[in-house]
């Protein structure tokens, strides 16, 4: 949680090597959450098990 007692929300565009790496220190964090990742292809199976917490949305927008 931040300063005022609430937690940063954070999403994420396109699922590659360095949104997996932005995921660790989001996860690290005390504040921060991951909410969401957009990708072009949400049936992709690996962004179940990398992504596991967030939500996968279709698209950028």
């Amino acid at each position: 949680m931040t300063t005022n007692g609430t937690t940063l929300r954070w999403g994420i565009i396109g699922p590659g090597a360095i949104a997996k790496d932005f995921r660790r220190g989001v996860l690290d964090s005390k504040t921060g959450k991951l909410e969401a990742i957009g990708t072009r292809n949400p049936a992709k199976e690996s962004l179940k098990t990398d992504f596991p917490e967030a939500r996968i949305l279709d698209g950028y927008q």
